[in-house]
């Protein structure tokens, strides 16, 4: 994956204390401020089958920021572990999406390296933890299992309280060198209000992405929140 970093601003002001006086040259110490933001910005550039395209450099790429152009300082690939934190909406009718999705895992964790790691959360009215960041392939399929028999799936939902609780955990608990994502899967009902601007925010400040797997049903639902 690529990792472009660039400058947004740059403001340095440099002072010097030189010179000689007639009759004593002073050893005055070097004083140097200065204040530099540098971002980091994670791309993964595929062609139409979906493979990775290669040996991408500065002038392949333009970064804005509030419709400025900003200058790319360089382009780094690198193959950086993974954070991933699965978000469960464990409601009344979401028991047979889980369970599709606890079959599809045993594939899909084959993607996994050994140095991913994958967390559990799961939500109704509330969020709870059902398994912290953990490496092994097995246990992430033995959780899922364990969940379909333990949730009562009877509860109702509150998204935003878990996409919050969500970018909370992974902002804590996530690594620094790590990309971090979360991936939730929801049919897209809530009884409480959505705040798509303090979720956006959250995710911001937990430096992750966020990815919805949308309940088939739902997308043919009148009273889905899109």
């Amino acid at each position: 994956m690529p990792r472009l970093r660039f400058f947004p601003y740059f403001i340095a002001s440099v002072s010097f204390a030189l010179g000689c006086a007639t009759n004593v040259c002073a050893d005055d110490p070097v004083v140097f401020h200065s204040d530099v933001s540098l971002v980091r910005v994670d791309a993964q550039v595929v062609n139409r089958d979906n493979r990775t395209i290669t040996g991408l450099g500065p002038r392949d790429f333009v970064i804005r920021d509030g419709g400025r152009v900003q200058k790319i300082q360089s382009v780094d690939s690198e193959n950086l572990p993974i954070d991933l934190l699965l978000l469960l909406d464990v409601s009344a009718s979401m028991r047979p999406h889980i369970q599709r999705i606890s079959s599809a895992s045993h594939e899909a964790m084959h993607q996994l390296r050994a140095n991913d790691r994958v967390a559990i959360m799961v939500f109704d009215r509330s969020t709870r933890i059902r398994m912290p960041f953990r490496s092994g392939q097995a246990d992430v399929e033995r959780e899922l299992e364990r969940l379909l028999d333990q949730e009562t799936f009877r509860g109702g939902t509150d998204i935003t309280l878990g996409m919050y609780d969500a970018a909370d955990y992974i902002r804590r608990q996530g690594r620094l060198e790590a990309r971090k994502a979360i991936v939730i899967v929801t049919d897209d009902e809530t009884e409480r209000n959505r705040d798509e601007e303090g979720v956006s925010r959250a995710l911001e400040k937990a430096d992750t992405v966020l990815s919805a797997l949308i309940a088939p049903d739902a997308m043919h639902s009148s009273n889905g929140g899109g």
